[in-house]
């Protein structure tokens, strides 16, 4: 939303506060639930009508393209597996009819996804959440989160965000994670502030990649990976006279001590452990690209 520059007056703090309170208080609270399974629309609906929200149903991509259009939902709760065409298809085509600005969207199935499928969703898609016991939390926590983001997608004009110095925006990089959960939510935050991101499931990809795509700054590699795991992609990485000196930093979920040195030597620039804080890694990525 912004940022204050220290020392920081009474007066600045009630400013900032009271900028949050508007920011979630504001009348942003239209969904629409998008799934030809009628109980589980019915059930999902139920629980977000509890949270305050406006609601609207449709069960065919067709009904959804109407809706979306008449109502301009801020954020719409879908199915992939729909009567008339694909989830994916159904996002293509709302894409293109709404020039880019599109609602907040939560994916919300019972199918497992293909890595392929899966990648093409994160173009459109902020979350996705499989169907289960404990999913309608996982859903309602997802739509709130983007109900209470100052960046709702509702076309109104807001003040412009001040970029901090050494903005990421335009910079490429490439992620480096056999895990599509990580890369999908990784990637996700990243791109919000204009990184572009590529990504390679495991080592021997990432050296692949690393070869046949022009313009990457920075590497973000994962340790434990099937095929060709960190330690040795980094070392490969090193023995390469054009990327010995690209700044990668490792990301583990391991916390034993001897970690940190194991990456270092290994050709790391520096480290970071999983779960990832976005903040840290920003500040990191920064000190390696702008040093």
């Amino acid at each position: 939303m912004g940022y204050l520059t220290k020392p920081v007056t009474v007066a600045d703090l009630e400013s900032v506060f009271t900028t949050v309170e508007q920011a979630i208080s504001s009348d942003i609270s239209h969904t629409l639930l998008l799934d030809a399974d009628e109980s589980s629309r019915a059930h999902m609906k139920e629980l977000l009508v509890k949270k305050g929200l406006n609601v609207g149903e449709a069960k065919t991509a067709a009904d959804a393209m109407v809706s979306q259009l008449e109502h301009q939902w801020q954020c719409i709760v879908m199915d992939v597996d729909l009567p008339d065409m694909s989830g994916l298809a159904f996002l293509e085509g709302l894409y293109e009819k709404l020039q880019g600005k599109m609602p907040s969207i939560v994916i919300h199935t019972s199918r497992v996804l293909g890595k392929e499928e899966h990648n093409q969703l994160q173009k459109f898609s902020g979350s996705m959440v499989m169907k289960g016991d404990m999913a309608s939390d996982r859903v309602i926590d997802e739509v709130s989160l983007f109900m209470h983001s100052i960046d709702n997608n509702d076309g109104t004009e807001k003040e412009p965000v001040s970029l901090p110095e050494n903005s990421l925006e335009g910079h490429k990089i490439l992620l480096v994670d056999d895990d599509l959960r990580n890369t999908f939510a990784l990637s996700k935050g990243l791109q919000a502030i204009g990184l572009e991101v590529l990504i390679a499931d495991n080592g021997e990809n990432a050296l692949k990649k690393l070869e046949e795509e022009e313009g990457i700054e920075l590497v973000l590699m994962d340790i434990m990976m099937p095929v060709m795991d960190g330690y040795e992609a980094m070392t490969k990485m090193r023995e390469h006279p054009q990327l010995k000196d690209m700044p990668v930093i490792a990301l583990t979920a391991k916390a034993m001590s001897d970690d940190k040195s194991k990456c270092i030597e290994a050709g790391a620039n520096d480290y970071m452990t999983k779960p990832v804080d976005l903040e840290k890694l920003v500040a990191m990525m920064k000190l390696w690209l702008f040093k």
